[in-house]
Parts: C-alpha cells; sequence; structure tokens
C-alpha cells in the first residue's frame, strides 16, 4: 500500500495514542490529509434524530438547548460538567407534559450524561486530550498562518532573543504595518554563540529588514558565572558581546520583560482581534513557532508548562514592548555645492 499510493483511513476519538498527535496530525506531512474539529453534532444520524424528537420546541428553543448540553459558557467556549443537568432542566421545563417521557430517548443527552465531563473535550468535540489545556487556543492555521511576502522596507521589525546555555537560541522576527498588525516574519533556531546571534540579526538588517530594537532574556545578563565555571575565565557575557556588535549597526539591545501573564492576555486578543478581525499573524515557513503554538499548554498547576515555549516566550515578550508603527525620520540630503572650474583653483 505504501509503494503503491495506497489509501489508510483512521477514525477514532483522541483519547490516548499521544503519538498520533505529533507523528501524523501535527506532522505537516503532504501526503496525510486531517479532518479535525468535529463536533458530536456534526453525526448527521445522531443529530437530526434528537432534533426531530424536539419537535415541539422552536428552532430557536432547540438551538437553546443544544448550547446548554454542549457549554457551560458557549461565548467562552466552555465546555459543558453538569453531565446535562441544566439541559435536561430546560426540556422539563418547556417540553409539554406528553413529551416528557422523550427526554430519555434523546441519544446526545444520554452520552453526555454518561461519560466523565473531563472527556468532553475528546469525546464530544474531538480535540486530542493531551491539547485540552492548550495556552494558545485561540491560534488557527487556516486564519493566522499567511504565505510569506516581501517585508516593506518602512515597517519596523523588532528582534526576541530567548537566550539558551544548552540548547537552540530562539530568535524571532516581529514586523509591525501602518494599522499596528503584527508579522512573525522570520525565525532562526540553531545552536549560536552571543556574537553569532548578533550577526544572525545584521545580516536580516542588511537583507532589507528595518531592524532598530532588539530584545533578549534577562538570562544573558547572568551567563558569566556559567561560562566562568566552565573555562575558568574572566568574560563578557552574552548581553554585552551583542550590545556592542548591534550598536555598531544603530540597533540597541534590551532586556527583555518577564510579565508572562499579561503578554499571553495580549497574544490573545490580538488572535481575536477588535470586531473579530486578528492583528497577528505568522509566515507558514516559520516551522519552530507553528510546532511550539500547537503544543504549547497549561501544566497541573494551571501554569504554561516550561516545554516547546522558546519562541511563544518571544512572542508574549514582544506584545510588552509596546511596538508601533512609526515612519522613517528621513534627513534631507545638504544643497548641492557648486564644484569650482580648474581655472578658479589655479587663481585665473
Amino acid at each position: 500500500m505504501l509503494l503503491d499510493n495506497g489509501k489508510t483511513l483512521m477514525s477514532f476519538t483522541p483519547i490516548k495514542e499521544a503519538w498520533i498527535l505529533d507523528d501524523i496530525v501535527l506532522s505537516g506531512r503532504k501526503d496525510v490529509g486531517i479532518v479535525d474539529g468535529l463536533c458530536i453534532t456534526d453525526n448527521p444520524d445522531l443529530y437530526n434524530s434528537d432534533y426531530a424528537m424536539l419537535d415541539p420546541l422552536t428552532a430557536a428553543e432547540k438551538e437553546e438547548f443544544f448550547d446548554l448540553l454542549l457549554y457551560e459558557d458557549k461565548e467562552k467556549k466552555k465546555y459543558v460538567t453538569d453531565k446535562g443537568h441544566a439541559a435536561e432542566i430546560y426540556l422539563e421545563e418547556h417540553l409539554p407534559l406528553e413529551k416528557q417521557a422523550d427526554i430519555s430517548k434523546l441519544k446526545i443527552l444520554k452520552f453526555i450524561k454518561d461519560i466523565d465531563p473531563d472527556d468532553v473535550p475528546p469525546r464530544v468535540f474531538g480535540e486530542f486530550k493531551s491539547l485540552v489545556g492548550r495556552v494558545l487556543k485561540g491560534f488557527d492555521t487556516n486564519v493566522h498562518l499567511i504565505k510569506p511576502f516581501d517585508v516593506p522596507t518602512d515597517w519596523p521589525v523588532t528582534v526576541m532573543i530567548d537566550f539558551h546555555l544548552s540548547t537552540p537560541q530562539a530568535i524571532s522576527y516581529w514586523a509591525i504595518d501602518k494599522l499596528d498588525c503584527h508579522y512573525l516574519v522570520a525565525e532562526t533556531w540553531k545552536n549560536l554563540s552571543s556574537g553569532a546571534i548578533a550577526d544572525d540579526i545584521i545580516r536580516k538588517l542588511r537583507g532589507g529588514l528595518r531592524i532598530e530594537h532588539a530584545y533578549i532574556d534577562p538570562l544573558s545578563k547572568g551567563d558569566t558565572a556559567y561560562m566562568r565555571n566552565q573555562l575558568g575565565t574572566d568574560i563578557e557575557d552574552a548581553f554585552t558581546t551583542i550590545y556592542n556588535k548591534l550598536s555598531e549597526h544603530g540597533i540597541t539591545l534590551h532586556v527583555a520583560s518577564k510579565d508572562k501573564v499579561s503578554g499571553i492576555r495580549n497574544i490573545q486578543e490580538w488572535l481575536v482581534g477588535p470586531n473579530g478581525r486578528p492583528t497577528c499573524f505568522v509566515f507558514d515557513d516559520c516551522d519552530r513557532h507553528l510546532f511550539e503554538v500547537q503544543r504549547w499548554i497549561y501544566d497541573d498547576n494551571g501554569l504554561p508548562q516550561k516545554e516547546n515555549d522558546h519562541f511563544c516566550e518571544n512572542w508574549y515578550r514582544y506584545s510588552l514592548t509596546g511596538a508601533k508603527y512609526e515612519a522613517y525620520h528621513i534627513v534631507p540630503l545638504p544643497a548641492k555645492q557648486t564644484v569650482p572650474s580648474a581655472g578658479a583653483w589655479m587663481g585665473m
């Protein structure tokens, strides 16, 4: 089948087998098609059967019943946790007495009453259980992932650096347009020295990006203790090395903020945007960003996990920089000078 382009169809409820998420669903393979985000009401047999049984209700009342059955708060996308109790009470109050017996025949209601509320996301909404606590649930690849384009040279680009001592360096390049929409236009995920980090940024500057400011993890100011322990010598910290190289090219290096709660809230607002129009987008060739945003989840204590979060750290810290579009302040060239003639130089 593999060699002859055979087709395999996998249909499942994503509760266990986490390997399917990484190896298939999030693999990015062009030969794999994914249909996800299906709700239990997308099953026409179940939905049509229950809908017909509720015929004494108006269409609006039926819709309200299903909202109560599936959600604790539909606007905030909080799924039902009361095992359908509120929805059942609603029917008892709205169905005529002779139809009350039909409540026990409703298939979706019975299903929700019989499952653990913790299993509602995967069993009812088709969400991978391991990703139920995604930090950036509002990120939608169909909306926020866009094709790369040539970044206009007047768009300010802010560089964010998540500095590491023993893992690849995470460098993000965020541009902003005149409407204050933010675009992740490039990324670097490599093992780099402090000087090489600066070189990566300088190359992007020479490539046409308008880079004036960069922000780095506070760790960069404390790495000298680690390096002295390793090398036994007094050396310059990473912040100073990068600062000095970038300043020669007109780029100012700052220490990034670590207000994670506010930063995450900023991103969540950008993903929705005013009036439902997002103000944040990611170029689809930024593979590591996509990898992380799809896997960044809250831990059992309700805190974002310190795993697969390097570029997400850059993202929330960028939101705290207050980056705005500002036009270049172009200094006009001096007035053209008249070059004296050869005779004038000779006193003729």
